[in-house]
């Protein structure tokens, strides 16, 4: 049988993660004031997500992670749905692993840490892909790489 309940170590994770979301990114930022452009996470939060190693969860030490499982990856990204943060953090994970599994250490460190940023391309459908395709950037104006 399988176990599903979080662990008390998985547990203190997400009241870490939440307690951090709740007081510097509030769904609240969701209303910003007409006119106005705010990204998503301002830069100096995406660096502390790295700081606090939410983007290298998984990612083995050497290569920038903190080691943890893909579970503890999972239960993460669960509440940064929850707040409606944007989906260029599981583009950064997915970055960061790709970089480690590509022999790229530096650049899975560089990702993990928070200093290069990553958004989100999602391929266009419809009558534009006929067309030639493209992609949609999701929070990309302070990205480095997508």
């Amino acid at each position: 049988m399988i176990d599903l309940i979080p662990s008390s170590e998985q547990e203190a994770l997400l009241d870490a993660v939440t307690s951090f979301i709740r007081s510097e990114l509030p769904l609240e930022r969701r209303r910003p004031a007409p006119g106005k452009f705010r990204p998503d996470i301002p830069l100096e939060n995406w660096q502390r997500f790295g700081e606090l190693g939410w983007l290298g969860l998984s990612l083995p030490e050497p290569s920038g992670g903190t080691g943890y499982g893909l579970a503890e990856e999972v239960l993460v990204f669960r509440e940064f749905g929850r707040y409606l943060l944007t989906p260029s953090l599981l583009a950064a994970a997915v970055a960061a692993q790709l970089a480690h599994r590509c022999g790229d250490a530096a650049l899975a460190r560089a990702i993990a840490s928070g200093s290069r940023r990553v958004a989100l391309a999602l391929p266009i459908s419809g009558a534009l892909a006929a067309a030639g395709g493209g992609f949609h950037l999701v929070d990309a104006g302070a990205s480095q790489l997508v």
